[in-house]
């Protein structure tokens, strides 16, 4: 039986030219003159030398000798003539041959020279010449580079030897073709045998996105596809790393198709805490999806997704955007189911805005910045409606910047709120409020009475109205001889506003003008040990264990406590002053010469930082506060002892004095600062505050860590220029000195670093000329910590 390479050659033989082979042969052919398609020639089998008795037909590609004692004398094709004048094998004379002549590439016979090329390969491979045998596979890959056999053989070579690089390569190729013919089960097959290979192969990982993008764009594109076989696609993208450019072709895909479905679980594998590695990548779709989306059919879905999208990114202003863009397609007339949604979201998108605004006002006014706060309430206001919740924070701000006319008008605005609402009483509560700031203000007296009586409460209703009488001034009448009116007609100071005692609300103490100075308290150095415990009403303070202190000094009312370095597990250092300032403590120690614990009572009035090393100690200075505690007579008499001298504690051992700085040296120092952006003319360019830390402070300029800064409507590329052509508004509060300063810079210098494994921006800022007060209270501070 024929083997396959037999049958081939067969096939090849009536590809050969006679003339060509006898030639080869040197038999030097002439054509018969009595039939000119056949040759003579000596024959080479017998070793004629006069005669021509070998006759060739080159119709048929076949020969026979005259002599009929010649091994040629029975018929046979050139091939095996050419094996018995050279003493090969047929199948060696037909491999010599290929070789050769080789064999013209047409269109009827590519799959014959193909074909050739593999057996020839294959029987030199069993005769053990396996480089014989590659390289007739290259020569075949050159010349048929989409045949998946001839790059198969290779692909088994190439491992064989150990060749990691061209397996895969050849498996790449190998899975590209099978893509092309839609066969995305070898396809994915070839892939995976890369990555056991090189787990880590770029090309592989690419080509197995374009394969997966490819497949999801037949099975929606083919009439037969359901919803239950979409879950076979959801489980190709368990078998590898969605990329943006992946994740953006799905997205296309789906949008196109109208998988709304579909689009949520591509979106679902994204966490709500991005990490930097994942805010990148959808901040690439995002890019990718509003660079193409006035292509794609189905805008307001498209619209909605990139909202979406923005919000994971933490951007509210364009994800808004993007919906108002959805808005507006479904007013042309495109997509009108999705009209209720997008209602709904403008208006969760109004919510989330003031929300994110009263949160940024509250954290200023926490930290003591209320001005800034005001400005962030009065934002929120501007955008949704007044709620009592902002009302009560500016009421708070005015009050400690000491706007009593404008903390008057926010009780007058929430009473005005509470009446709308039906809530009578709260609505009292905030008249007498404002009656606090202004006892004599009409509007408020009147709206109070009005309030008693649709609350039916007519006999404090006429009590308010009879202290109005008493408080309101009658103004003259024109004309009047006023030089006339004596002094006792003068009115008196009136008293402070009391409720009604059947409508008493809590009472409001206001802050009082401060009264004279005292003279300054003595303090006395001392260093005792001393165990303190602190307590508010906030949850905060549970999570701090009692501390092992000393004190720094005392004095007969306060005392300074050194309480190292305190860490509140959830807290940030920058909020740790604001947690301990409103603590009151509880300190238990001995005193010298006393054998038994005292307990003190106080509550924390100053708070300062040293630095130690990288961290911060607190120093805290406590006012102590009325107890029925013996241990306070105990501590008073001690006290009283160090002032007359009858007790002298031992020295303490005081470090050298430190060198002074240089007048602009760096200080190391880790700031809170809150940032805005202004142009040339002191406007705003982005709506956005940001928050940075200080690397280091100076008398005239500062660095800050912005952390991975993210300008809305900023490409990255162009933030060095946007930060270097911008006005730094720095709103810094200053934790030693309990104050807050309010300064301008312009950017020295812009540096991208990698901070704890994090992309940084290091910017060094040179200061402004600010308003004194706030210039001097930093400079002033400076001072201090140095």
């Amino acid at each position: 039986m024929a083997t396959v390479l037999e049958k081939l050659l067969e096939r090849f033989n009536p590809t050969l030219s006679a003339e060509a082979i006898l030639t080869d042969l040197e038999l030097e052919p002439q054509a018969d003159s009595a039939d000119s398609r056949v040759l003579i020639a000596r024959c080479p089998l017998h070793n004629e030398q006069g005669n021509t008795s070998l006759r060739v037909y080159t119709g048929r590609n076949c020969y026979v000798c005259e002599n009929e004692k010649c091994p040629g004398h029975e018929e046979g094709n050139l091939i095996k003539l050419y094996a018995k004048a050279r003493k090969l094998s047929y199948e060696d004379a037909g491999l010599k041959l290929f070789n050769t002549f080789g064999l013209q590439t047409t269109e009827e016979n590519a799959s014959l020279k193909w074909n050739l090329y593999i057996a020839f390969a294959e029987k030199l491979s069993n005769e053990e010449l396996g480089q014989a045998a590659k390289n007739m596979l290259i020569v075949a890959f050159k010349e048929f580079p989409r045949n998946m056999v001839v790059i198969s053989r290779l692909i088994n070579i190439y491992s064989r030897e150990g060749n990691k690089e061209k397996t895969c390569n050849f498996l790449l190729r190998a899975a590209r073709l099978a893509a092309e013919n839609k066969n995305y089960d070898s396809a994915r097959t070839a892939i995976k045998r890369v990555f056991s290979l090189d787990a880590e192969n770029k090309k592989a990982r690419e080509l197995l996105g374009k394969i997966i993008s490819r497949e999801w764009a037949d099975f929606y594109s083919s009439a037969d596809n359901s919803h239950a076989d979409e879950e076979s696609l959801m489980e190709s993208l368990k078998e590898t790393t969605i990329t943006p450019t992946l994740r953006f072709r799905l997205t296309e895909i789906l949008l196109k198709n109208k998988r709304p479905e579909m689009l949520k679980r591509l979106y679902s594998d994204l966490p709500e805490d991005l990490d930097y590695e994942q805010q990148e990548h959808l901040e690439e779709v995002a890019r990718r999806l509003s660079r193409c989306i006035g292509a794609i059919d189905d805008v307001v879905a498209a619209n909605l997704l990139l909202s979406d999208i923005l919000m994971k990114l933490n951007n509210p202003e364009p994800a808004r955007e993007a919906i108002l863009n959805a808005q507006k397609a479904i007013e042309n007339g495109k997509s009108p189911e999705y009209r209720e949604e997008v209602a709904a979201r403008l208006r969760d998108f109004e919510n989330l805005i003031v929300k994110k605004q009263y949160e940024h006002a509250l954290a200023l006014m926490q930290t003591g910045n209320y001005e800034a706060a005001l400005v962030g309430f009065e934002r929120a206001l501007e955008t949704g409606e007044i709620t009592a919740e902002i009302a009560e924070k500016k009421i708070h701000c005015h009050f400690k910047l000491g706007q009593y006319e404008e903390a008057q008008k926010a009780c007058l605005a929430i009473a005005g709120l509470y009446q709308l609402e039906k809530k009578r009483a709260d609505a009292a509560l905030s008249l007498y409020r404002a009656l606090i700031f202004q006892p004599r203000n009409k509007e408020a007296l009147f709206k109070l009475i009005e309030v008693f009586k649709q609350n039916g409460a007519n006999d404090q209703a006429e009590q308010v109205a009879e202290l109005a009488g008493r408080l309101l001034t009658v103004e003259p009448i024109p004309g009047m001889d006023t030089e006339k009116k004596s002094a006792a007609d003068e009115r008196k100071p009136s008293p402070p506003v009391i409720a009604p005692p059947m409508f008493a609300p809590p009472r409001i103490r206001a802050e009082a003008p401060p009264p004279p100075a005292e003279p300054a308290e003595d303090f006395y150095p001392i260093e005792i040990p001393i165990r303190v415990r602190f307590y508010t009403s906030s949850d905060s303070t549970d999570r701090i264990a009692p501390i092992e202190a000393t004190t720094v000094s005392i004095a007969m009312t306060r005392m300074v406590i050194n309480c190292g370095i305190i860490n509140i597990p959830g807290i940030k250092p920058a909020s740790m002053n604001y947690v301990l300032q409103n603590c009151q403590i509880m300190g238990t120690l001995i005193l010298p010469e006393h054998d038994e614990p005292i307990r003190i009572f106080g509550k924390i009035t100053k708070i300062q930082n040293r630095r130690e090393g990288e961290a911060f100690q607190k120093v805290i200075t406590a006012e102590f506060q009325e107890t029925s505690d013996p241990g306070i007579k105990v501590y008073e008499s001690f006290v009283k002892k160090m002032a007359d001298g009858d007790y002298k504690p031992a020295p303490v051992a005081v470090a050298p004095a430190k060198s002074h700085r240089a007048k602009d040296e760096k200080i190391t120092k880790e700031l809170l600062v809150s940032v805005r952006f202004l142009d040339e003319n002191g406007e705003e360019k982005t709506g956005e505050i940001f928050y940075a830390n200080t690397v280091s402070i100076q008398r005239n300029g500062m660095n800050l860590n912005m952390g991975d800064l993210n300008v809305n409507g900023v490409p990255q590329h162009s933030l060095s220029y946007f930060l270097k052509n911008s006005t730094f508004e720095l709103t810094i509060p200053l934790p030693e000195t309990n104050q807050t300063a309010r300064l301008f810079a312009k950017v020295h210098n812009v540096q991208n670093m990698k901070l704890r494994g994090k992309r940084s921006k290091i910017i060094e800022l040179a200061l402004l000329d600010s308003s004194g007060r706030d210039k001097q209270v930093y400079i002033d501070y400076l001072k201090q910590i140095t």
